[in-house]
């Protein structure tokens, strides 16, 4: 665990973003792990266009954008969810920044969860609905 702290695993956030927005859904995570058991969790950063840098000689790159893909394999209610929020002030509910595993897929150019089979894989890929997930507490909607 101590590895993810090193400066090379990180990537800069806007304090509104990582504050607010980024930490409920850190917080809905933790909820969701509760109550399905345990659950994937893939993250990174999207640069678009020009890349704007933390100080010239750091040459730490600031991402225009960050996706957070979920991953829920119980058995028989596989499902999946996607993010993409932007590195910026502006409020990002996670009502507006979900999306589908396949447009993160889209954008980013990964191909993720490739090992599970491909009905399986196809199915949670193409859907995404936070009701899905079951209610979460209140601090998590407008």
């Amino acid at each position: 665990m101590s590895d993810s702290f090193y400066m090379t695993n990180m990537c800069p956030q806007t304090i509104e973003l990582n504050k607010t927005w980024w930490d409920m859904l850190e917080r809905a995570e933790r909820q969701w792990a509760r109550q399905e058991g345990s659950v994937y969790i893939v993250c990174g950063p999207i640069f678009d266009g020009k890349q704007k840098s933390l100080k010239k000689k750091f040459y730490v790159g600031i991402p225009n954008r960050f996706f957070k893909v979920i991953l829920s394999t119980k058995k028989g209610q596989e499902k999946a969810l996607g993010f993409i929020y932007r590195n910026d002030a502006s409020e990002q509910y996670m009502e507006e920044t979900l999306c589908t595993i396949d447009q993160v897929e889209k954008v980013t150019g990964y191909d993720f969860f490739s090992n599970l089979p491909d009905d399986i894989e196809n199915v949670v890929e193409a859907h995404a609905s936070l009701s899905d997930w079951g209610k979460l507490e209140p601090y998590q909607f407008k």
